[in-house]
């Protein structure tokens, strides 16, 4: 026999015919429960606060317990700002440069730089006294200061093209040079301004350099405000013999010179010594902007020479001045090429042979010539002043009649 729990059915009206319902009975809510997790969870949040804020330590004294809470600080740096004070009261900020440890000692290079960069001056034409001239438009180089009373190295190309000839100092205080001499075929000439007390260089045997060496270059810019200009470089070869303005000289080639110009700009060695000068004869071959640089061995003898003279002892001229044959005189009369003279120099060789202005060299002791730098080449290799030469020359006449003739010439010196 089983037994029946009568109190799980739930009672109902005896109106709906005294039976028992067998549905699950509601379940109670436990209030009381919900009640103390939430207590719990407050008491939990309010420790983790406390453990954040303050350090707990527990003492046992005597036979008593003791929580102790001690603020805990921060790791984290807290600044007081004043809050109350407007943005455009907060300072402006600086920029500091830290200098290295290491930057105390100029390099070598450096020093260099500091010690030559006095030694080179610009040099220029100066066109202030002449009309209608666009003084801007003269170009001008690099000077190299020889002696501290004012001598002056640079290119004769530049100080050629006017009487006048202005000198800037690095410091930017300006002198007018007076010409000592010039050289035309090695394109220097040595000037001289009235100061004393200067900065010089100092010259070394470029014949004791040696392919690989360090080489320095400084070119000094018309505006001070510029400075000079450094590059540095290796000797890229030595004793290159050059046919140039009628001259052959051994050269040295350099990637130190600047590839812009420069001319007139010395090379030195490690030591500051100055063992070439830059040229525009040799700087602007048909190989190219090579940096070829005219070597102190050669230049040494030219610059003394210039000195002491004023110009190159014993170099020939036919003392005219020359052009290429004219497309329309050679259509007309009928001329050879050759080198057709512009002008003849008073007083000169070509005048006292009988040389006339429209005339045209067509060779020079049997050997042709086809233009001016042919024929000026000949004379500067194979003579020397006061030598005799036989010229052929062709001359028209008004009536269009062309005369072939040969006549004897007395070379003469070169001064300039």
């Amino acid at each position: 026999m089983y037994d029946t729990n009568y109190d799980e059915f739930e009672s109902v009206d005896s109106s709906d015919g005294g039976t028992y319902s067998t549905a699950t009975p509601e379940r109670k809510r436990h209030v009381g429960l919900a009640i103390g997790m939430s207590l719990l969870a407050v008491v939990l949040c309010a420790g983790i606060t406390l453990a954040n804020l303050f350090s707990v330590r527990v003492e046992r004294r005597g036979g008593s317990t003791s929580v102790i809470f001690t603020e805990r600080k921060s790791d984290i740096p807290v600044t007081d700002v004043d809050v109350g004070q407007p943005p455009d009261d907060f300072p402006e900020p600086t920029l500091e440069l830290n200098r290295p440890g290491w930057w105390v000692s100029a390099t070598p290079t450096q020093e260099l730089y500091k010690k030559l960069q006095s030694c080179v001056v610009y040099v220029a034409p100066d066109y202030s006294t002449l009309d209608g001239t666009d003084i801007e438009s003269a170009g001008g180089c690099t000077g190299v200061i020889m002696s501290d009373d004012g001598y002056i190295i640079t290119c004769y190309h530049v100080v050629s093209q006017t009487g006048a000839v202005k000198v800037t100092l690095s410091d930017g205080t300006e002198y007018v040079a007076a010409k000592v001499g010039s050289d035309p075929t090695t394109d220097l000439s040595v000037l001289k301004i009235e100061a004393t007390g200067l900065d010089c260089v100092s010259f070394s045997d470029s014949d004791q350099l040696s392919v690989g060496e360090q080489v320095l270059s400084i070119s000094q810019s018309e505006d001070p405000r510029l400075g000079g200009v450094m590059t540095d470089g290796i000797v890229c070869s030595l004793g290159r013999d050059l046919d140039f303005n009628g001259h052959v000289l051994s050269v040295m080639q350099t990637n130190a010179c600047p590839q812009s110009g420069g001319y007139g700009a010395p090379v030195v060695n490690q030591r500051g010594e100055v063992v070439g000068i830059r040229v525009s004869s040799i700087g602007t071959m048909s190989e190219g902007d090579l940096g070829l640089v005219l070597p102190m061995s050669s230049a040494k003898s030219i610059v003394d020479e210039l000195i002491e003279n004023g110009f190159i002892s014993g170099q020939p001229t036919l003392s005219i001045r020359s052009m290429a044959v004219p497309s329309s005189a050679r259509a007309y009369y009928g001329l050879p090429s050759g080198a057709f003279v512009e002008s003849v120099d008073e007083g000169g060789a070509a005048e006292a042979a009988g040389i006339v202005a429209g005339d045209v060299i067509v060779a020079i002791e049997g050997t042709e010539v086809s233009s001016y730098e042919e024929l000026d080449s000949i004379v500067k290799n194979n003579y020397k002043a006061g030598d005799t030469v036989t010229l052929r020359i062709y001359r028209a006449s008004l009536s269009r009649e062309v005369k072939e003739f040969s006549l004897s010439l007395v070379l003469d010196e070169v001064r300039r």
